[in-house]
Parts: C-alpha cells; structure tokens; sequence
C-alpha cells in the first residue's frame, strides 16, 4: 500500500505563482531604473 501521496510530481502552484511575481517585480525594478537613469543622463548631457 503506498502512502507517498503528498510527494506526487506536480507543481505547487503557490511556489509558482510566487517566483513569477519576483521574477516581474525585479524586472519591473530595473526596466524602472533603467529609464530613470537613460532620463537623468539625457537631462544632464543637455547643458
């Protein structure tokens, strides 16, 4: 009789979901930072 049926292959959706939001967020940060500073370069280079 087997009783492994918590340890069944399939993904935890939580996990999931969670490592998708943290993957959006941090690309989200830097795509932010990134145009905050390409803004701030331009403002600068411009006497």
């Amino acid at each position: 009789m087997n009783l492994d049926n918590t340890q069944l292959p399939r993904p935890d959706p939580l996990t999931g979901i969670i490592r998708f939001l943290a993957v959006v967020g941090l690309l989200t940060i830097f795509g932010l930072g990134t145009f905050i500073g390409v803004l701030i370069y331009y403002l600068l280079a411009i006497p």
